[in-house]
């Protein structure tokens, strides 16, 4: 919101260079002579966001003419990002690993072309992987292409990952020779057969952004080379959190869109969200503990998972995120789910989707769970 710090700060340093450039001390060399802001997080339209917050502390100013040279002659470019970056081992977080730098790193909205004109440079594509959008809606389909096929998959793979006991997505650059080689293997084929068989489908039918197979093929063929590559590697159980939330930003409209066309919906998908589901079953039903559940790994004993020890003090459990840990020695891990359900037929208040998975009494689930699922 427009009250955090960050978002202050960026408001005092465009004041104060609006203020020189009204006061003839300060001259923009941009195109269109605009100052440009570009956003290098993941929010979704970022430049409007930004541009929103900054328009309600100007209008608190009182000063009518920094009103209009922020509302005519600053510029707040939507953007993509698309860069992974973990930690090098043993570095205490001081020291970033990497891989090499996407076709796509930042796309950039430009459509009044107010962008330096260094930026248009095809070496500046090519070195860094900046990319600049000048017509509309081609940054949706940048946006839509990244979450359907690079998150997607990348989705699809973690919560499978994860319950076997892979720890780290590194696990798919694993060279022929090596144990895990069968693992990657496999895995890759999987995430192969849900990209070629539904996600590019997906792309092809659908409505809401513009795109081709070509399109999709060129962005699984750029993340396909960065998800095998050494220096990728992320935590797989660090990738799941929000895990609900995210097959259904990232999964469900291939879905909808193959459902909507007539097209089907194949195992690679199912396996995808049965995998997502049981990742967020806990191993006991139940409320959760100020918020966390616990679930069993692959090959535990679903019902010799103590929720109730805890984890404060216990040298086999490893913690992946704020609050939340696994523990493969004793096979149970913790996770969080904000993902609440309503179907009035079944039940009538809202519920928590782990506590409606975590009751169910089989594996061999009645139909009427369809409607929760």
């Amino acid at each position: 919101n427009s009250s955090t710090q960050a978002v202050l700060d960026l408001y005092e340093i465009l004041s104060l260079i609006a203020t020189r450039i009204l006061n003839n001390e300060l001259k923009c060399s941009n195109p269109n002579g605009k100052l440009c802001v570009v956003n290098t997080d993941n929010v979704s339209y970022n430049g409007d966001t930004i541009r929103k917050f900054m328009m309600e502390l100007v209008a608190k100013s009182g000063n009518e003419d920094l009103e209009t040279f922020f509302m005519d002659m600053i510029v707040f470019h939507n953007s993509m990002v698309d860069r992974i970056t973990s930690q090098r081992e043993g570095s205490n977080g001081l020291v970033p690993r990497a891989e090499p730098t996407p076709a796509k790193a930042l796309v950039i909205e430009d459509l009044g072309a107010d962008l330096p004109v260094e930026l248009l440079d095809e070496n500046i594509q090519n070195d860094y992987g900046v990319v600049v959008r000048s017509q509309a809606g081609q940054l949706d389909a940048d946006i839509a292409l990244k979450l359907r096929v690079a998150n997607g998959t990348h989705t699809a793979a973690a919560h499978v990952m994860a319950l076997c006991k892979l720890l780290m997505t590194d696990v798919l650059s694993t060279p022929d020779g090596e144990a895990d080689h069968e693992n990657a293997k496999l895995l890759m084929k999987y995430l192969d057969s849900f990209f070629h068989d539904q996600i590019c489908k997906g792309v092809v039918v659908t409505q809401s952004f513009s795109a081709t197979a070509d399109d999709a093929e060129y962005v699984y063929k750029d993340w396909r080379a960065r998800l095998i590559h050494a220096y990728f590697g992320l935590s797989t159980f660090f990738i799941t959190q929000n895990g609900a939330a995210k097959g259904g930003i990232r999964i469900a409209p291939t879905v909808a869109d193959l459902v909507r066309s007539g097209k089907q919906v194949s195992c690679s998908t199912i396996f995808s969200l049965a995998a997502i589901l049981r990742f967020f079953t806990p191993a006991q039903p139940g409320s959760a503990k100020n918020g966390v559940y616990r679930g069993w790994l692959d090959g535990a004993n679903r019902n010799s998972v103590n929720i109730e020890k805890p984890t404060n003090g216990n040298k086999s459990a490893t913690v992946y995120a704020d609050g939340l840990s696994y523990d493969l020695e004793n096979g149970w891990y913790e996770f969080r789910c904000g993902c609440n359900i309503i179907e009035e037929s079944l039940f009538s208040e809202e519920k928590p989707l782990p506590e409606l998975l975590g009751s169910f009494p089989t594996t061999q689930q009645p139909a009427y769970y369809e409607k929760i699922v």
